[in-house]
């Protein structure tokens, strides 16, 4: 047909190979929901309508998404700011590319903040190389805090697992040096799962975020609400950082009651990590900011991630 000079309206042959040749290759690389637990790396969405939450969390969410993670920026304005967002989105890809992650951006035209984010959530869940993780920051104002309450149960539905940032405005992160991995009351057995509830998310975020800072280290804290059960509490502390092959210099702390009641006496970290409770308390959230005396990330798993895998 080229030789001939005759074009197709659909494409030649060749067009048709390829297009057959794209189908077959994303059948065989991506994994069937629930498939990739060992395949797991951070594909982030993150959302954003004003352009300096982006840049303080700029560098934080780089460091989650390094070395082998994407970053997926979805912009949400209405008509009348699109383009000016756009620009900016455009400026923070060619930021992160310039640091080696793949980044693409793009923005919806929408009124509604948490309508935007649903609707791009919904069309990209059945995307190629879909996003993995949804990435947000704990706004002050009480207003949004039950639409927030709907977008993390959205990404549940989508399985995709959220982080939600709780930043300290004074200590912000620190010296980069030590997190703190907050592990709830597992008693009264405190065995070892293979699939934990809501623990793996946490614990693989809080291993990147070692990975990516420079001599950090590791306390993992358990809380126990009955002193009968700490020593099983320790032996289960021991376990997990073998079977979830974290640094052996890991440190961990048995926590006397509650995180609430233990947070002010915990050791201290620039960065604290914890799973996200079943229903929003944004109060009790800023409650453990402020105890630790740090920024704090909360984590919701989607179901495909595994730690021990």
């Amino acid at each position: 047909m080229s030789s001939s000079r005759v074009t197709a309206p659909s494409g030649d042959a060749r067009s048709c190979l390829c297009t057959a040749l794209a189908e077959w290759a994303e059948k065989k690389i991506t994994p069937p929901q629930g498939g990739a637990e060992r395949a797991w790396k951070p594909n982030i969405l993150m959302p954003v309508s004003e352009p300096e939450r982006l840049r303080g969390a700029f560098q934080f969410v780089g460091e989650l998404a390094y070395p082998v993670g994407s970053i997926k920026l979805l912009g949400i304005a209405p008509a009348d700011r699109a383009e000016e967002l756009e620009g900016h989105l455009v400026d923070t890809q060619h930021a992160f590319t310039r640091d080696n992650i793949f980044t693409i951006s793009t923005v919806l035209v929408s009124e509604s903040f948490p309508d935007g984010v649903r609707i791009g959530m919904q069309a990209l869940a059945g995307s190629f190389f879909r996003p993995n993780l949804l990435f947000l920051q704990l706004p002050r104002g009480k207003e949004t805090h039950e639409s927030l309450q709907e977008l993390i149960r959205e990404a549940g539905r989508q399985r995709m697992g959220v982080s939600l940032l709780v930043r300290h405005e004074t200590a912000g992160l620190g010296r980069r040096k030590r997190i703190n991995l907050w592990i709830p009351d597992q008693g009264p057995e405190w065995s070892m799962k293979m699939d934990f509830q809501d623990l793996d998310l946490a614990i693989l975020l809080a291993y990147r975020m070692l990975d990516s800072w420079e001599d950090a280290e590791l306390t993992v804290i358990a809380a126990v609400e009955k002193a009968g059960e700490k020593e099983k509490a320790r032996k289960f502390l021991d376990r997990l950082v073998d079977l979830a092959r974290l640094p052996a210099s890991t440190a961990a702390h048995v926590a006397d009651g509650d995180f609430d009641r233990y947070a002010s006496s915990a050791p201290r970290a620039d960065l604290n990590v914890f799973p996200l409770p079943a229903e929003l308390d944004a109060d009790f959230l800023w409650s453990l900011r402020d105890a630790t005396g740090s920024t704090c990330l909360f984590t919701q798993d989607s179901g495909d991630e595994s730690a021990l895998a």
